[in-house]
């Protein structure tokens, strides 16, 4: 019995430690602007957690039956948001893409929050749900993309496998 209990012990200590989570990274720095969801800090690619913005390639309509690159309209406004760093990321996770999944901050601000605010962007149906109350000011405002018709970032991809 004593045998079984060690194991038991041990096999629970080995869980623990593999369930552990992995320590946060943090960064810090001016961040240059990669397209409308990817930031460089020094030589690392992040992500924006909570946060989905259109594709470069991704257009919107426009009045009169034309189409603008809201795509990059995003990443510009993005641009426009982290000019004025340093940024404060801090972030625990990789996503497929190998980049590092990161909340940031200027002066206290919440850079995702302020991003989503402008409308250039949405809360991500997975990961965002700190931001939706965000989306949702930005709807009721019609800031960016919410004075228009759009197609969200994810089910424009969706029709585009190739956009992946």
């Amino acid at each position: 019995m004593n045998a079984w209990r060690a194991s038991a012990g041990l096999l629970g200590a080995l869980v623990a430690l593999v369930a552990a989570p992995a320590p946060a990274e943090e960064l810090s720095g001016a961040a240059r602007v990669v397209d409308s969801n990817t930031l460089e800090i020094g030589a690392r690619r992040v992500r924006l957690i909570g946060v989905d913005a259109p594709d470069l390639a991704q257009t919107c309509p426009a009045r009169k039956g034309e189409t603008y690159p809201c795509g990059r309209v995003s990443a510009q406004t993005l641009a426009k948001l982290v000019k004025d760093g340093p940024l404060a990321c801090q972030g625990d996770q990789t996503d497929v893409a190998g980049r590092l999944l990161v909340r940031c901050s200027i002066r206290g601000f919440d850079v995702g929050e302020q991003f989503v605010l402008t409308g250039r962007a949405f809360a991500d149906p997975d990961t965002g749900d700190s931001y939706r109350r965000a989306e949702g000011t930005a709807e009721k405002l019609r800031e960016g993309m919410w004075r228009g018709e759009f197609q969200k970032p994810w089910e424009w991809r969706k029709a585009r496998p190739a956009a992946k």
